[in-house]
């Protein structure tokens, strides 16, 4: 029952009480007045009597009673209800440390961010024994950005339970010191049930109450462990900051003696050890943050490979007489092409990976294009690739480590001379003509130039600086080769898919390869080479000193009146938008096009997938739309700004463009046409090709192709002849001579219809005797062809049929004939 109708029960029954004492009082009064009103003197008429006395005091006794009553019953009822009150809180508060406070597992981040805190600062302070490397801090940089982000988080959680937890305790208190709580009924039997009513409810409250401050105790310890944790981060991160800039600063200065000069440096197994400390928190930082991206590798990866395996599948069954060998790369090795290509376009959805993920990649990259090679390349390049394969390999493992030793100099100096003097070999050789990817000497030469002064850097005690050259030519090397196949096996697929896939089929999820074309385009190699500058520039500090200025500029905080914004997220906006505004045309433009081939309109799954297009492409764009919105940081709310300036333009004169959109949807929903559909607009036949957002293209049965806005599309007489399946009524009239055995024309004409296999049997042809002309007597013959495409067809070879039989039958078919009388007029002579 709700607080009002306890109320206004309370209230009325005060009322009914009060009443019901006024009308006793009222009889009692008129009973006392008829029964002694005669016998007083009329002098003391006008004097209150000792009754009227007594009858005033029972009325305000009884009113007394009943306003007590009713102020008892209110305070009564708000008691309960503060209890009530006290009983909700502490069933919420409950329910929040169990289900959303795990102080344990904050805990227990807190120690393993501590920990890692320590491993971290291990090596960043230099010492006489060590020196500062640029993988050391880049590695370490990188670890500390992540425990800052994850304790900030942590922090941010951790001050919100508090604040609920702190709330919670105030209501509580707020809820406990109500003075209504503490007021007393006269009624000493209530007393004691209101008492007994209390204890049973301090028995809740008070675990409940200890509960809480526990928990808001353990929360203060928390945050008195994550403030300095997360200053300490900050202070660290500050310092490597300050520390890879000093760094970059002294890139040409000499930081160690002379290779031959022997060297206080750490121990290479201590080395190792140390790197494997920080090398592998990174990975898992990295692995657990981004997941989701892995995983969206691991589907374009099934994608790749479905297709390619489906491409082998149906060339096998359908190989053009000049098609090329079975032994084509892609065919007989789909899924080693599927990561290949995959991993070099895909590699770039990881922002800013560490190394190690890199290798990763690369790795697999490696030995994808190791099965492709084998068995296709002259033995000569196999061990070219087979040794900067390895070599490429052991670099990226020294890469990895992270502190300076002796050994690893003379490591370095080994990989660089050898990598180069064998490029060298390779350069001045007679075998460059047979080398598949000509570009790939261009990397050949960058590689020789990086490793030449890696070398000699690192002779001269440049330690950062020569391996920074030697990992950026060994890099550079081969992400160029595995650019350059991954292009070359693109290729290969289109060649193969154009070849074989003259229409579109389900399997290659109705891709048009006809528009693809059987080639790459040049905008691929453009960003492949972007990507390549991008993938060596990661290796120099530099690369990032020059980026940083554009950063720092495109995530400057700028504001217009109220509204903050970056130019980062205005671009994120854009992007995001016109990449689902492109996605959607690539759906359109790969998509099936089925030309003036008609569809079944209970077949084909292809006219089904077209028929979802647009809305497939609707939903894309909304999508992209709304999700630039939240990715950007604008306010969804600032929709309805837009919605309302939408709103004023349709009021204005977008009525029709709207109309057009709406009818978009009502086609896509409703399917009252469909794309390869034959359809009859304004007497003009023709093909749906396509159905947009805001108008449909018929290819007509000229070849033109006829654009109509959707809005007309539905508005107009439109006639689907694809729903009917296909089929078509023809009629054809004709007319034989008056006398002509009408019974012999009839099986004449039946007879002219029988054995053509585009003639329908049901419905069944009709053959009537229609009227009398002037000059014949009309036939009308009625059939029905099985597809309408075919009825002129049908039509010529039923009329060439009825002209045989009746010429072979003697019928004639009357011409229409006009008599002239020419009359001359009497000549003057005659009329003489």
């Amino acid at each position: 029952m709700s607080e009002r109708s306890i109320l206004r029960q309370v209230s009325n029954q005060f009322a009914l009480t009060t009443g019901i004492a006024l009308l006793v009082a009222q009889a009692f009064l008129f009973a006392g007045g008829a029964a002694f009103g005669q016998s007083l003197p009329d002098s003391a008429t006008n004097k209150p009597s000792d009754f009227s006395l007594r009858a005033q005091r029972a009325i305000r006794k009884v009113a007394e009673q009943s306003k007590r009553k009713y102020q008892d019953e209110a305070v009564a009822f708000g008691q309960q209800r503060t209890l009530d009150q006290i009983e909700k809180e502490i069933q919420a508060a409950k329910l929040f440390i169990r289900s959303e406070l795990d102080t344990s597992s904050v805990s227990g981040e807190i120690t393993r961010a501590r920990h890692s805190f320590e491993v971290v600062r291990k090596g960043i302070s230099t010492g006489k024994d060590e020196i500062s490397t640029h993988r050391n801090l880049t590695v370490s940089s990188a670890i500390l950005t992540q425990l800052l982000r994850d304790m900030r988080e942590r922090k941010t959680r951790i001050d919100k339970m508090a604040q609920r937890m702190v709330g919670h305790r105030y209501r509580l208190d707020s809820l406990s010191t109500d003075s209504l709580l503490y007021t007393l009924s006269a009624d000493s039997a209530t007393i004691m049930a209101y008492v007994k009513k209390l204890t049973i409810s301090n028995l809740s409250i008070k675990p409940a109450d200890s509960l809480i401050d526990k928990t808001i105790s353990d929360l203060q310890v928390m945050q008195s462990a994550l403030d300095p944790l997360v200053f300490e981060l900050s202070l660290a991160q500050e310092g490597l900051e300050s520390e890879k800039q000093l760094l970059a600063a002294r890139l040409f200065t000499r930081e160690l003696p002379d290779l031959w000069v022997t060297a206080h440096l750490a121990g290479f197994v201590e080395t190792v050890r140390f790197s494997y400390a920080k090398q592998s928190m990174i990975f898992e930082f990295y692995l657990a943050n981004y997941a989701g991206r892995f995983l969206i590798l691991l589907a374009a990866l099934v994608i790749s490979s479905v297709f390619l395996y489906s491409l082998r599948a149906r060339y096998r069954e359908h190989r053009p007489p000049d098609g090329p060998a079975e032994n084509t790369r892609v065919l007989a090795m789909p899924l080693p092409a599927s990561v290949l290509i995959v991993i070099s376009f895909f590699q770039f959805v990881f922002v800013d990976p560490p190394f190690v993920i890199s290798v990763l990649l690369w790795f697999l990259s490696i030995v994808s294009l190791t099965l492709i090679f084998r068995g296709y390349i002259s033995s000569y390049w196999m061990r070219f690739w087979f040794t900067m394969s390895w070599l490429f390999l052991i670099v990226c493992l020294d890469n990895m480590l992270l502190q300076a030793s002796t050994a690893e100099r003379w490591l370095m100096c080994v990989l660089s001379g050898a990598g180069m003097l064998y490029a060298l070999t390779i350069l001045r050789g007679d075998q460059l003509g047979t080398l598949m990817e000509s570009y790939i000497v261009y990397a050949i030469r960058f590689f020789v130039v990086s490793e030449f002064f890696a070398l000699i850097f690192n002779i001269i005690g440049r330690y950062n600086l020569s391996k920074t050259l030697m990992v950026g030519g060994y890099v550079g090397l081969i992400i160029a080769i595995l650019f350059l196949w991954a292009v070359r096996m693109i290729d290969e697929a289109l060649r193969l898919a154009n070849s074989v896939y003259k229409s579109p089929d389900r399997k290659l999820f109705y891709v048009n390869f006809d528009k693809l074309g059987n080639r790459a385009p040049a905008l691929l190699y453009v960003l492949l080479c972007l990507g390549w500058i991008i993938l060596v520039g990661r290796n120099y500090f530099e690369f990032k000193q020059i980026i940083s200025p554009f950063n720092l500029y495109i995530t400057e905080t700028r504001n217009i009146g109220d509204y903050e914004f970056t130019i980062r997220d205005l671009l994120l906006f854009i992007g995001i938008s016109g990449a689902s505004v492109l996605l959607s045309r690539i759906v359109s433009f790969f998509a099936t096009e089925p030309g003036i081939q008609a569809s079944d309109r209970t077949g084909t799954a292809a006219s089904i997938a077209a028929n979802w297009l647009l809305l497939i492409r609707i939903i894309i764009i909304t999508a992209g739309i709304l999700l630039a919105f939240a990715a950007s940081g604008i306010a969804l709310d600032r929709l309805t700004i837009i919605i309302g300036a939408l709103g004023v333009g349709i009021g204005l004169g977008l009525q029709s463009l709207v109309s057009n959109l709406v009818s978009g949807l009502i086609i896509a929903f409703e399917r009252p046409v469909s794309v390869g559909d034959q359809v009859e607009v304004n007497g003009k036949f023709g093909t749906m090709k396509s159905v947009g957002f805001r108008s449909s293209v018929i290819s007509l049965a000229d070849g033109a192709c006829m654009i109509v806005p959707n809005g007309d599309l539905l508005s107009q007489h439109l006639i689907n002849w694809t729903m009917g399946k296909n089929k078509r009524r023809q009629i054809l009239k004709v007319g034989v001579a008056y006398g002509t055995d009408l019974s012999l024309i009839k099986k004449l004409l039946a007879q002219s219809l029988t054995g053509n296999d585009n003639i329908m049997s049901r419905p069944p042809t009709t053959i009537i005797a229609k009227e009398f002309a002037a000059n014949s007597i009309d036939f009308e013959v009625t059939f029905w062809v099985r597809n309408m495409d075919q009825s002129a067809f049908v039509q010529d070879q039923v009329i060439s049929r009825i002209d045989t039989l009746f010429r072979e039958n003697g019928v004639v078919i009357p011409v229409q004939q006009a008599k002239v009388n020419v009359v001359m007029p009497p000549s003057e002579n005659h009329k003489k």
